[in-house]
């Protein structure tokens, strides 16, 4: 399991979990709850204990990439505005959340994908009051994931991005893309503000597979 497809899951698994390591200095020695590492070993059944307590630290920094870069680059027509600045192995991203005009400050709807195919079987599904992750993978045997994440605009206002990721912007329809590619992992994501929500689609999925799922977004509970 690498860490991006560990990172995307992790992000809302267990937010407390998060929001306690957010606060605390590099230095110190963190201490995940015992309910996060049981969710986690549930979903990825690692080989042995130590390989997923000693990446979890890592995977919940990365799971940052999910709201990081999709308006870099549209000068033109950025909905949010952003400063950054150079990290080890990437940038950190902040953005200005008030130059979205129509932003959501909780989860009125929850949203999901009407396209995932028939042979994937959803295993996570977790929603908070600023955020919601779908995770599915493919049946019987938990093969390939695809990770739906949606959140208010707050929820993901700094976030890191590796150097190793292409990026790819589009616009259509008055919505903003942003495809980031591994050239390492395979692993690629989509993310868009749509709605007043980030919402992000993660997975070893294609870019024209990413872009047909994401069409697909309909509400689910509202």
């Amino acid at each position: 399991m690498n860490d991006e497809r560990l990172g995307a899951a992790v992000r809302t698994v267990c937010e407390p979990d998060l929001d306690r390591l957010c606060s605390y200095d590099d230095g110190e020695d963190f201490e995940f709850s015992e309910e996060f590492e049981t969710r986690m070993r549930s979903i990825f059944k690692p080989e042995k204990r130590i390989n997923i307590r000693r990446r979890l630290k890592t995977a919940l920094l990365i799971a940052a990439i999910f709201a990081a870069g999709f308006c870099i680059g549209m000068s033109n027509k950025m909905l949010w505005n952003y400063k950054t600045k150079e990290a080890e192995g990437g940038r950190m991203v902040t953005f200005n959340i008030g130059s979205v005009n129509d932003r959501k400050k909780r989860m009125d709807e929850i949203y999901t994908l009407g396209g995932i195919p028939e042979e994937y079987k959803r295993v996570i599904y977790d929603n908070t009051s600023y955020s919601s992750v779908q995770i599915w993978t493919e049946k019987p045997d938990g093969g390939k994931a695809v990770f739906f994440g949606q959140c208010v605009p707050a929820a993901y206002k700094d976030a890191f991005y590796p150097d190793e990721t292409e990026i790819s912007l589009e616009e259509e329809n008055g919505v903003q893309y942003m495809f980031g590619e591994s050239k390492s992992s395979g692993f690629n994501t989509l993310v868009w503000y749509q709605h007043g929500y980030v919402f992000y689609l993660s997975g070893e999925i294609s870019k024209d597979e990413a872009f047909e799922l994401c069409k697909t977004l309909k509400i689910e509970i509202s």
